[in-house]
């Protein structure tokens, strides 16, 4: 459990915490506690954390602690020396679907998978549909209500999974291509992202508790982007082209599903 300091602060309420850079790690109101004495950095404030106030030990014990101050930000975070990381602690309310993958710490998370494609559509474009949560649109031609954009929530690293998606398709059809050739900070920041749709943490989260390791990153691109049906759909068009039947290898979204 991570818990969190706010520098000469008596209330965590939402602009508040916006201004601390902690809105997006907080679903609810979180468990509070005034410093009666001094905390992180020798200064007086504000002890936050997920979780009823009965349910957790909200102290400031730096001798069996370790805190830092929060890159970009004047919030400090601790955490336990002998914490162990939970994640259904740290999920949060709803999630979305996709796949389990086991991190650094041994635990198994939930890895969001933001788009699927189909093995077997050979004809045509690449098409994939987005797992997120979508609007509902009204087709110009029938009336009848489709699925249209994704839910503005999303919108942000729907855009970005798009980008790296194309970005990635380009390279996989040059000879000895891997993901790994998107710049680092590139892939491991989405990968940050991803996670954190799922769970309660940012950069800052990840890297104390040592969460993650080159190839996690990598694995958690290619789980949320569904690279793994990808290659498999490029796999049987290569077959099916080598039988002398080509077939293009664009990508595009479906319009519905």
């Amino acid at each position: 459990m991570f818990l969190y300091f706010l520098p000469k602060t008596k209330a965590a309420k939402p602009d508040v915490l916006e201004r601390f850079g902690l809105s997006d790690l907080f679903d609810g109101k979180p468990a509070t506690r005034e410093m009666m004495g001094l905390g992180p950095g020798d200064q007086p404030g504000l002890l936050i954390c997920h979780g009823r106030v009965d349910q957790v030990t909200l102290e400031y014990l730096p001798k069996v602690q370790t805190w830092q101050k929060r890159f970009d930000s004047d919030a400090w975070m601790g955490i336990a020396n002998d914490a162990v990381l939970s994640p259904s602690e740290l999920a949060r309310p709803s999630q979305i679907d996709g796949h389990p993958l086991a991190l650094a710490d041994g635990n198994r998370w939930l890895i969001p998978q933001l788009r699927a494609f189909s093995p077997t559509q050979l004809d045509g474009p690449l098409i994939y549909v987005p797992k997120l949560k979508r609007t509902l649109t009204q087709d110009p031609e029938n009336g009848d209500l489709v699925p249209g954009d994704v839910i503005a929530k999303y919108s942000a690293i729907w855009k970005e999974a798009t980008e790296i998606g194309d970005r990635l398709l380009t390279q996989l059809q040059q000879p000895g291509a891997t993901i790994a050739d998107l710049p680092d900070s590139k892939l491991y920041g989405f990968a940050s992202r991803v996670l954190a749709l799922n769970y309660r943490m940012g950069n800052a989260e990840i890297a104390m508790a040592n969460l993650l390791q080159t190839d996690m990153a990598v694995r958690i691109v290619q789980l949320a982007l569904d690279w793994d049906t990808l290659r498999a759909n490029l796999g049987n068009r290569l077959c099916r082209a080598t039988l002398g039947t080509p077939t293009p290898s664009n990508t595009t979204p479906a319009a519905s599903v």
